[in-house]
C-alpha cells in the first residue's frame, strides 16, 4: 500500500462527494482536513437529506445537516452543498442524481474528486459515486479517490492511505 499526501494538493480544487450528512467527516474527513489545512479548497457536496435511518426514530434531515456544517467548520472545509435527494432516489436514479449534482456545483470543475470507493455494500453510497461520475464536476484527467465508510478497502497495489495523524 502506498502513503497519499493531501498537502499536494495545495491550490487545487477538490470535490468531496458525501452520500449522506455525516459521510463526509467520517469517510474522507482527515484526508479533506489535511488537504484545506495545506491549501486546496474543498467543496464538500451532500447527496442525500439524511432522514431516517440512525437511531430507533430516525434521524431528521434538519439535524444531520446542522451536524455536517459543525463537522465541515470543524474539519476546515467549506460549507456543504446540500443537494436534498432522498436515498431511494438516488439509488434509483443516479443519473437524475448526476444532474442535481451538477446544477450544486454549478460551472465549478475540480482537480480532485473523493467519492466512496465502488465495492462500498451501502446502494446509496455506490449511487453517490456514480452521480459524481457523471456529474461532469470533474477536470479532465482529474485525481479520482475512493473512501470507504461501511468495508475495510482492501491492499491492493493502487490502494492508498492518508497518515491521519500528520499534523
Amino acid at each position: 500500500m502506498r502513503a497519499l499526501d493531501p498537502s499536494a494538493w495545495r491550490g487545487r480544487d477538490v470535490l468531496l462527494v458525501a452520500p449522506h450528512p455525516d459521510d463526509e467527516a467520517i469517510g474522507a474527513g482527515a484526508t479533506a482536513h489535511l488537504a484545506a489545512r495545506a491549501g486546496a479548497r474543498v467543496v464538500p457536496v451532500i447527496c442525500t437529506t439524511g432522514d431516517g435511518g440512525v437511531g430507533a426514530d430516525g434521524a431528521r434531515g434538519e439535524d444531520r445537516q446542522a451536524e455536517s456544517r459543525r463537522a465541515c467548520s470543524l474539519l476546515g472545509i467549506g460549507e456543504p452543498v446540500f443537494l436534498g435527494l432522498s436515498s431511494p432516489d438516488l439509488r434509483d436514479d443516479p443519473a437524475a442524481g448526476a444532474r442535481t449534482l451538477a446544477a450544486g456545483v454549478g460551472r465549478e470543475r475540480f482537480d480532485v474528486v473523493l467519492a466512496p470507493w465502488p465495492l462500498e455494500r451501502h446502494d446509496t453510497h455506490r449511487a453517490s459515486l456514480l452521480a459524481a461520475a457523471w456529474s461532469g464536476a470533474a477536470r479532465p484527467g482529474a485525481e479520482w479517490l475512493g473512501w470507504g465508510v461501511w468495508d475495510a478497502i482492501p491492499a491492493f497495489e493502487d490502494v492508498a492511505e492518508v497518515d491521519a495523524t500528520a499534523g
